[in-house]
């Protein structure tokens, strides 16, 4: 008995967990003993908000293989708005704890016209790697894969803004079935409640995906977020209700841009062993030299009236590293003892930094339950711009139950993404297969661009009158003579080649030279007999030739001399024409070949081995074919040789 006992329990310390927080009409805070801990730090969702990259790339290679997805179970309870649709969590990297833990599903008021296609972890060859999710159309039935775009030449805005509100839209590369063509940057009009995202590509494990600038909600009025979590070593998780919400203020207080630019983070990453791994503060973010996140600058826009508010943020970004700042918990029971001890200390109401109104127990009031949700406001820090005239910015969370047909459907939609992320996956292992995305060879030969099929849409009840967004702006025009020649293959192919093209230099010569050994050696300086090489004959009459300059006689038979030149003229004059256009300028038509292989010499001289003797042979023959034409002394020098 005592054997079985033991078994079971040992069986149960290994066995599956079903792990989730109470039920949403018991939310509470985190119980002692669960085999979970609440995160009050950590990435944010990737389809709550994902920093914008004009220079898309990979994250890190993580050593360990991602446990299996876990049967998200959404809250019977979601918050108002126009298109609420669960999305599920995901498994990301710790690089502290080596580990993985859980990025919990949220609800999310969908962007008008838009779905999300999750990520997925790709196995590479050295480990595992993330493919990042993205938003796209809800037309596009197929999502192709592009090469890497070139980078980016947008030099900011060539024209001063229509008006103090109008935002900046950098230019960028759009793909057009073999090359790419560049959009130029445009100016648009702030819309209040509206943020625009422009169009960027999605780095993948398969390669690009270029995503249409789209509208999106303001980060307070996005959804519901709720907290990361990590789950003990040795449990396994089969299914989890995720109980414990983000604030949004908070968030907004709290928001770093992770090394790798793939993720938002949100809580305590502005201590100095942070800023060195590369984590960048919210307000300090530019996806480019030319422009600014365009979450920030939506509500840089929106505040616009009060100038405090930017500079009041941005002091408390900095203040927040300071020495004199409370550090920020890292998980829900820090928090609830760190806000114990400022409440018992009577500090919870002492500013962070000094003329910044942002208390200490809101910098330290990263979560919240489910159930505490309706009772917090959601300001979006307009209290930071008391001057600036804003109207609908706070506002309070309404929750409304959800329906068990309406939750039943909410399972099968998360399995629907759980499914297209395992599709990608299968796609983009195929592509790095065969070394990812081919890079525009011609047209000829274009081959059928990947593309990722995307299933029907998950199944949502959309309300009757939907908010409509603005209009989307006019995109300036493709400029064709701008679009640079993409030649990635290419470039490798030079730089292996380079040390081949050195020595073919000198082998050029080498041909030309080896019909001409047997001749005379010492022609190898001379290029214009290449010319000759192709008109053997003209050397062997040439030879006879020789004794024919001893009858002085023959030098007036002008049309001799005339017609061998011209048989050299028709055949080498075609070669010989577009070399020497330059050698025509010593005298006749019939010496500039001569005198080409004068001029000729010099670039041989990377070859010069033979040239030390053979240039004092060529001295005395070569000018007897340069003496042919010339005056009658010269063909005395044919008779000394003789």
């Amino acid at each position: 008995m005592k054997r079985y006992l033991c078994g079971f329990l040992l069986g149960l310390a290994g066995m599956v967990a079903l792990v989730g927080g109470p039920s949403p009409g018991q939310a509470q805070e985190q119980k002692e003993g669960e085999p979970y801990e609440v995160l009050a730090n950590g990435p944010v969702h990737e389809a709550y908000a994902n920093p914008l990259d004009y220079k898309p790339q990979l994250g890190p290679v993580v050593p360990k293989e991602p446990p299996a997805a876990i049967e998200e179970v959404a809250p019977e309870q979601k918050p108002e708005g126009n298109d609420v649709e669960w999305i599920p969590g995901y498994w990301w990297w710790d690089e502290e704890e080596k580990g993985f833990f859980w990025v919990s599903g949220f609800w999310r008021d969908m962007p008008p016209d838009r779905r999300w296609v999750p990520g997925a972890w790709q196995a590479v060859e050295d480990g595992w790697q993330w493919s990042p999710g993205f938003w796209a159309s809800e037309q596009e039935k197929e999502i192709p894969y592009v090469p890497d775009p070139p980078e980016s030449i947008d030099a900011g805005p060539s024209v001063p803004p229509p008006d103090a509100t109008s935002i900046y839209v950098p230019g960028c590369w759009m793909w057009r079935e073999t090359r790419f063509a560049w959009r130029p940057g445009y100016w648009l009009g702030y819309r209040p409640g509206w943020v625009y995202i422009p169009a960027h590509f999605v780095r993948t494990c398969g390669g690009c995906v270029f995503v249409e600038g789209y509208w999106d909600y303001p980060l307070h009025t996005r959804g519901l977020l709720f907290a990361p979590i990590r789950f003990d070593r040795g449990v396994v998780v089969r299914s989890f209700m995720p109980s414990h919400v983000v604030r949004n203020d908070f968030l907004m207080l709290s928001l770093y841009v992770a090394p790798h630019r793939q993720h938002y983070y949100f809580g305590n990453y502005a201590s100095d062993a942070y800023q060195r791994r590369g984590f960048v503060a919210w307000t300090d973010y530019r996806p480019n030299r030319r422009s600014v996140d365009p979450d920030y600058s939506y509500y840089r826009s929106t505040y616009r009236e009060d100038p405090m508010w930017e500079l009041s943020v941005v002091a408390y970004y900095k203040g927040r590293g300071s020495a004199d700042a409370v550090e920020a918990p890292h998980t829900y029971r820090q928090q609830q003892k760190v806000i114990e001890q400022l409440q018992t200390s009577k500090k919870d109401s002492a500013p962070v930094v000094k003329d910044v109104n942002i208390t200490t127990l809101q910098s330290v009031s990263a979560i919240t339950t489910l159930k505490e949700v309706t009772q917090t406001k959601v300001t979006g820090l307009a209290t930071l711009a008391p001057k600036a005239k804003v109207q609908d910015v706070e506002r309070t969370i309404k929750l409304k139950e959800v329906g068990k047909e309406e939750h039943t459907q909410r399972q099968k939609n998360a399995q629907t993404y759980h499914e297209l992320a395992k599709q990608r996956q299968q796609i983009e292992a195929k592509l790095l297969q065969q070394g990812g995305v081919p890079a525009t060879p011609p047209a000829k030969e274009q081959p059928k661009p990947t593309r990722l099929d995307l299933p029907k849409g998950p199944e949502r009840e959309r309300p009757k009158t939907q908010v409509q967004p603005p209009p989307p702006p006019p995109a300036p025009k493709l400029q064709e003579n701008v679009t640079p020649k993409f030649d990635p293959p290419k470039q490798p192919k030079p730089r292996p080649t380079q040390p081949d093209n050195k020595p073919m230099q000198p082998e050029r010569p080498r041909p030309s030279d080896k019909p001409v050994q047997p001749d005379n050696k010492p022609v190898q300086p001379e290029k214009p007999k290449p010319s000759d090489k192709p008109a053997q004959p003209e050397n062997k009459p040439v030879q006879p030739e020789k004794p024919r300059p001893d009858n002085k006689p023959v030098q007036p038979e002008k049309p001799r001399p005339s017609d061998k030149p011209a048989k050299p003229e028709n055949k080498p004059a075609q070669p010989e024409t577009p070399k020497p256009v330059p050698m025509p300028t010593p005298k006749p038509p019939d010496k500039p070949a001569k005198p080409e292989s004068k001029p000729v010499q010099p670039p041989p001289n990377p070859v010069p081995t033979p040239t030390p003797k053979p240039p004092d042979k060529p001295d005395n023959k070569p000018a007897k074919p340069d003496n042919k034409p010339k005056p009658s002394d010269k063909p005395a020098k044919f008779g000394k040789p003789k």
